[in-house]
């Protein structure tokens, strides 16, 4: 009989070991309940999770992301969206899906193997593993010059790194770097515009600067970073490169 207090959710699946049952309600949290005391804990932004040789698997959702939390260790996923735990190959190799893509962890290691996605495939990097694109769509042209002329400097935790090519603000600016695997990055842009009274590149005032943001890099696969200004905020869209 379960306890009055979890009379509100509804079960979504249920398994049990070693005097605890876990329950995951259809509200996306893990309750885990003892079966000596009944007493009640609960874990939110659960996306499935299972029992390997008595430790727990959880797949968590994090924003638009999913992690992978294997005993209290996490390891950022590339599938987004909403996932499933599909298999698990001896105790190891879990198949984990989303909508259309499925990746592949190897758990001891605890890193991403491989991606693939329905009907396709992810470029694996050659030359870089990040991405970064800048495109401005800001269209009015108050406070603008006609033919303004811009570029990105790259500041990857806190060190200049390298910049995008100069163009006209509407162009889109690409920067490229291979990475090292199985680590965070902070990244930073820097917008630079040119003084046409001063013939000079300048940084932009701090109004026009984008945030800085945090990317993982996985083995074998290519971040892809979309970073769109409207002239009044920077989005940033994080994505794995398609083939």
């Amino acid at each position: 009989v379960l306890p009055r207090s979890l009379s509100k959710f509804v079960i979504k699946k249920f398994f049990a070991s070693d005097g605890a049952a876990y329950i995951i309600s259809d509200d996306n949290s893990l309750v885990r309940i003892g079966l000596n005391n009944m007493d009640v804990s609960v874990k939110k932004n659960v996306s499935d999770a299972v029992l390997i040789e008595k430790k727990l698997l959880i797949l968590e959702s994090s924003d638009s992301s999913l992690l992978l939390n294997y005993n209290g260790v996490l390891l950022p996923l590339s599938i987004a969206g909403k996932g499933r735990i599909e298999r698990i190959i001896d105790n190891r190799i879990v198949f984990l899906k989303s909508e259309n893509d499925t990746e592949v962890v190897d758990l001891f290691s605890m890193k991403s193997l491989y991606l693939y996605r329905k009907g396709g495939l992810y470029l694996r990097p050659e030359k870089y593993n990040l991405l970064v694109t800048v495109t401005d769509k800001n269209n009015s042209f108050e406070n603008r010059s006609a033919g303004e002329m811009i570029f990105y400097k790259v500041f990857i935790n806190g060190i200049e790194s390298g910049r995008t090519e100069t163009g006209l603000y509407e162009i889109p600016k690409s920067y490229t770097q291979m990475l090292e695997t199985n680590r965070f990055f902070i990244i930073r842009m820097e917008r630079w515009v040119l003084n046409q009274r001063k013939n000079r590149y300048v940084r932009a005032n701090n109004l026009f600067q984008p945030k800085h943001f945090k990317i993982f890099i996985p083995d074998n696969r290519i971040i892809k970073v979309d970073i769109i200004y409207d002239g009044r905020k920077y989005r940033v869209i994080k994505s794995i490169l398609k083939g």
